[in-house]
Formats: structure tokens, C-alpha cells, sequence
């Protein structure tokens, strides 16, 4: 099908974007100005496959294939990562069982902590120590780090993370374990090449994490691309959690980056296409088949460095997303005190909810077949077969334990879901001093469009902008992303200590190690954010404040320093005291303040479809008008709604409430007293 988007490197190379959610692998392929869009059911003990036959079906002889996959989530949640080992400064060993020692539920008595990935009897304390300002105490032993090594091999443990305390100022006794193991089959990760900054739990975390998932997905990479090059793949790139793609061949030692990389890509795109159409203050709701990702973006895509995957820390950059398990495939039930729940368990790809003919438990995807909001027609243009029958026998056993009908059990699915989704869109909007009303939200997934209206009417948001292709909107979002890798140092130091010579010395020491992505990667510019971690004295974290943006032109065969500007700590000093006001309410500016971590973002420009814009024109969508359908609504009131198809409506279209709009991907519902039209995008906007 046609779409209204323009190419930069036209006629040579198709771009293909694939994401792998929890039920469904969507592709979206873009060549010479046509746009394609497919959905085939996930495997989970084979997710490649999907990917391949996506890539046969959508036939193209030349492409570069951006990937985003959960492959590295799941190796987490379900314990399949690497067997992996723990080797850090002797009397720390016990770190990553000990942690911070907090409680997520601070009067849950019987809360249950997550046993750390690397069990007690592989890690390791060995003798060495590096002091606060990196001066050497006690040298490595090598000989101790050999037999470690030894009995690593006859544990056969296959993967190392290593975090030597003061690593991150002073990296050279991690690199001697390094250069000690090499010849092993052996994966080693470093603290100091993954995440040189303070806070040794934190940076022990998330090296253990990359060690636990890396060699996983170097396998997965590794056989994939390879089949992917014999069908014509000339680029192969992996979403990274901080909405940024790296070469697939990066990714596979840094699998840690790739955490939330579907969720990323569903951001990073409805940021582009929000920002495109004039909104830059949105919301995100992508509600999936298995789970549902909220994120706020603020004039940019919201970004953190404080994220985890089921209790586990992460302290690298990545896009801020709320997750809870409210899906299409979320599971209803009746608890034993008679009191419905629906989720966060899910059918997810297999068996699916009871309509796929695979299970028979209800869901929300089977509720809505029961109101008639969607019917069997409308999955994947009618391709993917469903059961509504199958969908009221498992709703009425909900009903009948419930004592009421039908359809009065699937109101109450629904409901129960929506109200899920509204509390995490609170929490990243109310909770943080944010007012809804100001944003507009933008759904997508395959069940957000479904199910914002209501949630935007509870929060007081006035506009929602349904982009094209909801349905593939974190495939079609990658296709849009840019190379992003950060860069970071701990300095831990007053800000009015740090001169210029300093700052120059630390930046080009991050420069430095920027260099060796420059050529990973055909670039038409490349752009460096300097960015700083600042606190007052004796706080014990840290706010974000910007610096200085430097863009250079990718025409040097030779990176050098570009020009800096002088260091000026007043000015960022100043900035800090302001954000902190902004943030917490008040400021102390007769504080001392600290720099405690120097940050760069390095962004490399690619050639990537872009949106164009298309005429208005006539305002009757008589002619995308389908057929009339029989609904309940969540009032439990019967009534009759016209069907639209989304592929015949046109820019300049209004579209009256309630009325109901098809597509391959998705479906949209227009209760009252939300009217629709579409832009010249091709988006809907509700208002």
C-alpha cells in the first residue's frame, strides 16, 4: 500500500523495521515510497523464525534490517541467561545478594526478594585495590585470578562479569583479568567498559546483567544475520533501551542495552510522529498483547538512568517507560472472595486468548469480541482466523460465577483493564507533578486505540493522535531511530574545582572512546551532547543538567576533539540550582554543589524514511464507509455504530461518534463525545 512518507537514499536499499512483542512479530518495510505492513504470531522458543518469514514474505532483494527484540528480557524474567560467574575486590563477594537492602513494600512482611542471577558459589573476591583517586594499593594477583579461571572452566561457566571497586577512575586491574582469560571460552564482562561510574551496586548490577544475557544474544545475532546476509541483508542493526540503534555486531557484547528494546522503538516512534504533526508534549500508551508501556515525553523522549528488570538495577541510559501486565492477552478471572481481576497474568502468543482455538481462557481481546467492538473480520484484515464462539463460551463462564450475563462479565473485562492502564498513565503524569490535560496522548500497539478514549476522559486529556499504523508502531519506529551510544565518568568532585584543563582532559577521555563507534556506522553528521550529574554536598543522588551540543560533519577520516568551549561552572552551576527548583520546589544556592558524573551522548545522523505531508481534502469519509455494527458499550447500552476502513480514509476526513475504524493492525473506537478527523499525516485526531 501506498504511504506518505519520502526517502533520503532512495532506489538503494529497502528498510525493514521488526520488533518481537509478546504475542505478536511486526514488520514494517519501506521501498521507493511504498510502505508495507505485516504481523505474524511469535514463536517464544524460536522467535528468529517469525523474523525470517516476515523478511520472505515481504520480498526484497537488497535491505537494512533495524531489529528490536526481548530476547534479553526474557533470559532475564525466565532465568535462561548465560551460566555466569561473579569476580570482584575480596570481601565484597556477597554484593550482589546484599544490594541496597530497600523494600519496594515497606510493610509487606512476606515479601519475596529476587535471588540474584549469579548464585554464591561463583563469585569470587580476589586480592587487589585501587584507592578513590586510582592510585594503586595492593597490585593484582594474577596467579590468584588463573586458578579462579580454572575452576570457572570445571564449573563450566561460560560467562564473567567483573567489578573491581574503584574501577571506574582507574580501569587497569580489570583489564589484566582480561588479558589473563583470553584464549578461554569465556565471555567477560567489564565494569569499567560497560558502566564506569560510582555506586558499586549499581555498576555491579548491570555488568552482571550484560554478562548473564550478551552471550545469548551474540548467538542469537550471530545465526540471524548470518541467514539474514544470503537473503540480502546489507545492514543489520539492533534497538537499543535508550532509543537509539546500534550495529548488530555492538549489540552483542552490550545485550544490557538492548532491555527494552520493542518498548523503545513504540516510544521513539510515536515521538516522531507526534513531533512531526506539531506535538511534542505527549503521552504514549502501547498496549500490546501481553503488556502495556506508558511514557511521557517532554519536548524529547523521555529518558532515565535508574531503570530494573524484575528487581534487578540497571543504571544505564534508556527511555522512561512504566510497564504493567495489561494486555489484549490478559487473563480474567474470579478470585475465591467472588471479586473479578483481569491480569497481569497473560495467554500471550501460546495458547492466546480462548478466540485464537488454541486455549480457553477469557481475556480482554475475548471481551471485546463479545461487545462486538472488534469482530473476527477485523484481525490482520480477516488472514488470522478467530473464534468468536469461542470467545462468549469463555466469557460466560466468568458470568456465570458472577451471576450476571454475558456481556454485562465482558463490561466488567474491560473496564477492569482500562482502569489498570489509567493508573500507570497517572503515574507518569500526575505523580510527577504533571498535568494530563496539557499532553496529548498517543496510543498504539494493537489494543491502545481500543481503549484511550476512556482512559483520556478519565485524566482530563483533550487530544489523541492515532498514528497510521498503530498496530507496528515500535517496527515502524526503529526505522526512524538514529546510532546513539552514551558515554559516561565519575568525578565526584565540586563543581568549582573542575577547570578547564580538567574538563578538557575527561572529555577527551570520552572522545576517545566514542572514536571507536564513528566507523561502525554510515553517518551524514554526528552530534554530542554534554550532559552533567549534579547534587548539592552530602545529597545522595543526582539530577541530569544539560550542557553544551557540539555537531560535527561526518567528513573526517581522522576523528579529532572538535572545539570546545570554554568550561564555565558557574553557568551549569546556575542551571542546576534552577532544575532543582523546578524538580523538588526549592534551591540552595548557598550549597556547595558537585559534578558527579561527566556524561556525552553521541548521536550518529542516518538516512531513515521521513514523514511528508499530504493535502486536505474533502471532509466526507463516505467513501471509507464499510458497513453498520451492533456494539455494547461500556454502559452496557446496545447500539449501532458505522465501520470505517482506515486504508479509504483521507486527509481532511471527519469521522462523527461513535463510530468504529478497521484496519490491519488495529482497531479504533470513537465513542462519544469524541469526533475524529484526519490530518494531513494521515493520523486521527480525536478531540
Amino acid at each position: 500500500m501506498k504511504e506518505n512518507l519520502s526517502e533520503n537514499n532512495k532506489n538503494r536499499h529497502s528498510f525493514i523495521g521488526i520488533d518481537i512483542g509478546g504475542t505478536f512479530t511486526d514488520a514494517v518495510i519501506f521501498t521507493d515510497g511504498e510502505l508495507k505492513v505485516m504481523k505474524t504470531s511469535t514463536r517464544p522458543h524460536n522467535p528468529a523464525s517469525g523474523v525470517l518469514e516476515l523478511v520472505r514474505m515481504l520480498e526484497t532483494e537488497s535491505f537494512i534490517l533495524t531489529h528490536g527484540s526481548t530476547l534479553a528480557t526474557n533470559a532475564v524474567l525466565e532465568r535462561k541467561g548465560e551460566r555466569t560467574a561473579f569476580l570482584t575486590t575480596a570481601g565484597f563477594k556477597d554484593m550482589l545478594s546484599i544490594g541496597r537492602q530497600d523494600r519496594k513494600e515497606l510493610y509487606n512482611l512476606d515479601q519475596e526478594i529476587p535471588q540474584p542471577l549469579i548464585p554464591r558459589d561463583l563469585c569470587y573476591g580476589i586480592n587487589e585495590r585501587i584507592d578513590h583517586v586510582g592510585d594503586i594499593l595492593t597490585p593484582i594477583n594474577t596467579g590468584q585470578v588463573r586458578e579462579i579461571l580454572v575452576d570457572l572452566m570445571e564449573k563450566k561457566v561460560r560467562s564473567l562479569s567483573v567489578c573491581l571497586l574503584f574501577s571506574y577512575i582507574n580501569p587497569d586491574h580489570e583489564r589484566d583479568i582480561k588479558v589473563v582469560s583470553e584464549g578461554l571460552p569465556l565471555f567477560v564482562s567489564l565494569s569499567s567498559d560497560v558502566l564506569p561510574q560510582y555506586r558499586e551496586f549499581e555498576r555491579a548490577s548491570t555488568t552482571t546483567l550484560n554478562a548473564y544475557v550478551s552471550p545469548i544474544l551474540n548467538r542469537y545475532i550471530t545465526s540471524l544475520g548470518s541467514q539474514l546476509r544470503e537473503m540480502g541483508c546489507v545492514g543489520f542493526k539492533i534497538m537499543e533501551s535508550n532509543g537509539g540503534i546500534l550495529p548488530a555486531e555492538s549489540a552483542s557484547s552490550l545485550g544490557v542495552r538492548t532491555i527494552l528494546s520493542g518498548p523503545a522503538g513504540g516510544v521513539a516512534g510515536a515521538f516522531r510522529v507526534a513531533e512531526n504533526a506539531g506535538y511534542s508534549n505527549i503521552i504514549t500508551l502501547d498496549m500490546g498483547g501481553t503488556s502495556t508501556d506508558v511514557s511521557l515525553c517532554e519536548g524529547e523522549i523521555g529518558e532515565t538512568y535508574e531503570g530494573d528488570i524484575d528487581g534487578f538495577p540497571i543504571a544505564l541510559p534508556m527511555v522512561d517507560i512504566v510497564t504493567i501486565g495489561a494486555g489484549g492477552g490478559s487473563i480474567a478471572r474470579v478470585d475465591p472472595g467472588g471479586i473479578l481481576k483481569v491480569g497481569p497474568e497473560s495467554a500471550g502468543a501460546d495458547p492466546g486468548p480462548a478466540a485464537y482455538g488454541k486455549g480457553d481462557l477469557p481475556t480482554v481481546t475475548d471481551a471485546h469480541l463479545v461487545l462486538g467492538t472488534i469482530s473476527p473480520c477485523d484481525f490482520l484484515g480477516g488472514g488470522f482466523h478467530v473464534e468468536r464462539d469461542r470467545a462468549v463460551e469463555a466469557v460466560s463462564k466468568i458470568a456465570e460465577k458472577l451471576d450476571i450475563t454475558t456481556r454485562q462479565s465482558a463490561v466488567g473485562i474491560v473496564r477492569i483493564a482500562i482502569s489498570h492502564m489509567e493508573r500507570a498513565l497517572r503515574v507518569v503524569s500526575l505523580e510527577r507533578g504533571r498535568d494530563p490535560a496539557l499532553f496529548t496522548l498517543v496510543p498504539f500497539g494493537g489494543a491502545g486505540p481500543l481503549h484511550a478514549p476512556f482512559m483520556a476522559e478519565e485524566l482530563g486529556i483533550k487530544r489523541i493522535l492515532i498514528p497510521r499504523y498503530p498496530g507496528v508502531l515500535s517496527a515502524m519506529g526503529m526505522l526512524m531511530c538514529d546510532f546513539v551510544m552514551d558515554f559516561s565518568k565519575s568525578v565526584l568532585q565540586p563543581a568549582d574545582r573542575i577547570n578547564d584543563v580538567k574538563y578538557r582532559e575527561i572529555t577527551e577521555e570520552l572522545y576517545e572512546r566514542a572514536k571507536d563507534y564513528l566507523n561502525t556506522g554510515n553517518f551524514n553528521r554526528v552530534i554530542f551532547e554534554h550532559d552533567y550529574d549534579m547534587r548539592y554536598g552530602g545529597q545522595s543522588f543526582e539530577i541530569p543538567i544539560p550542557g553544551v551540543s557540539i555537531e560535527c560533519p561526518m567528513e573526517f577520516k581522522e576523528f579529532s576533539l572538535p572545539d570546545l568551549p570554554a568550561f564555565n561552572s558557574g553557568d551549569i552551576v546556575e542551571k542546576f540550582h534552577k532544575q532543582h527548583k523546578r524538580r523538588y520546589g526549592f534551591q540552595r544556592e548557598e550549597e556547595p554543589v558537585e559534578i558527579v558524573n561527566f556524561r556525552i551522548k553521541m548521536t550518529g545522523i542516518i538516512d531513515k524514511p521521513a514523514l511528508k505531508e499530504k493535502p486536505l481534502c474533502d471532509e466526507s469519509p463516505d467513501e471509507a464507509f464499510v458497513e453498520e455494527r451492533e456494539i455494547t458499550t461500556l454502559d452496557g447500552e446496545k447500539i449501532i455504530v458505522p465501520t470505517y476502513s482506515r486504508d479509504k480514509l483521507k486527509p481532511g476526513n471527519k469521522i462523527k461518534s461513535p463510530a468504529i475504524v478497521v484496519q490491519y493492525d488495529t482497531t479504533i473506537l470513537i465513542p462519544k463525545p469524541w469526533n475524529g478527523r484526519v490530518d494531513g499525516f494521515e493520523n486521527i485526531i480525536l478531540e
